[in-house]
């Protein structure tokens, strides 16, 4: 395996997805316990779904089902304590991706350039859980990357939980990289050696029922149904058909019940999760369903 990529790779930037392409997915248990064809297939089929789709979806992770459990236990208390004990761990400054942020604090939209309101959830951040002590670490943007992880000081069992998630998760992280090497044509290692001081971030976000829809724009909500193909099951007026989506406005559905249906469907339609469409697009959709005019009402025949 070569330790460099070659000179003359000339990525083709207009290459698309098959058009029937379906995301596949990969079982990557065996990658680290099976012999050398059970591991080259392995990295065949995600090479193929990178080259071909551009997605995959992975089974046989590795990461405890009890692991994942815990972390979603003592984050759902942790954020279920009053608003004056999640604060004191408040997120220490701009740039520093620890600690506790409140609802509405931030705003995902605004990093792009786009004046909206801000996101209805609220967050934990955390980095490494273990760091060195040279330089690397303590100059420069060292201080930013590496700020020490901010923990609950009457939560016993949350610093463990959430340290023993995200060593799991550093660890998967791991394996798809040297996947992603092999996949390439590179040493299994390639990536592995370059990642040994990285500054990644981890956060667990919360989204509170909303009883009131927050504010929004009718007009940019009609585009945004548009671009995101809402109409194709729900019609251009939202008025819905009983052969492909039920009618979503004007009806009084509100917004809490109008989010679930959005992020957390039940029948074949995908979640659109905060990533896909933001707090604030979904704000100016509602408002769009929410400004469509009465279906008519049926007129009896004239009689002679």
């Amino acid at each position: 395996m070569s330790e460099k990529i070659p000179g003359d790779f000339t990525p083709d930037r207009d290459r698309v997805a098959d058009a029937d392409a379906e995301v596949p997915v990969i079982d990557i248990s065996k990658f680290t316990s099976g012999d050398k064809e059970t591991r080259a297939a392995i990295v065949d089929k995600v090479r193929d779904a990178c080259e071909r789709v551009g997605f995959l979806v992975i089974t046989g992770h590795g990461v405890p089902e009890e692991t994942i459990e815990r972390t979603f236990k003592v984050a759902r208390t942790f954020f279920a304590r009053p608003a004056d004990e999640k604060q004191r761990i408040k997120r220490p400054g701009p740039g520093i991706s620890r600690g506790y942020n409140g609802v509405a604090s931030q705003s995902l939209a605004r990093t792009l350039g786009n004046v909206t309101p801000p996101d209805l959830m609220e967050s934990l951040g955390f980095g490494p859980p273990e760091i060195g002590d040279g330089p690397y670490w303590r100059e420069g943007y060292g201080p930013i990357h590496f700020h020490p992880n901010l923990w609950p000081d009457d939560m016993a069992d949350f610093r463990e939980a959430v340290t023993d998630y995200w060593h799991a998760m550093e660890g998967l992280s791991t394996r798809l990289m040297r996947v992603f090497a092999l996949a390439l044509d590179l040493d299994e290692n390639y990536f592995v050696k370059r990642s040994d001081r990285h500054v990644t971030n981890m956060r667990i976000n919360y989204y509170p029922a909303q009883q009131n829809a927050p504010a929004g724009n009718a007009a940019n909500g009609r585009k945004l149904f548009v671009s995101f193909g809402c109409y194709q099951c729900h019609g251009y007026e939202a008025q819905g058909s009983s052969a492909t989506g039920p009618r979503l406005g004007p009806r009084p559905m509100a917004f809490a019940a109008f989010s679930r249906y959005v992020r957390q469907p039940t029948g074949q339609m995908p979640p659109y999760t905060a990533k896909v469409v933001s707090d604030a697009e979904l704000a100016n959709i509602y408002a769009f369903v929410q400004s469509r005019p009465e279906p008519a009402k049926e007129i009896p025949l004239l009689r002679p």
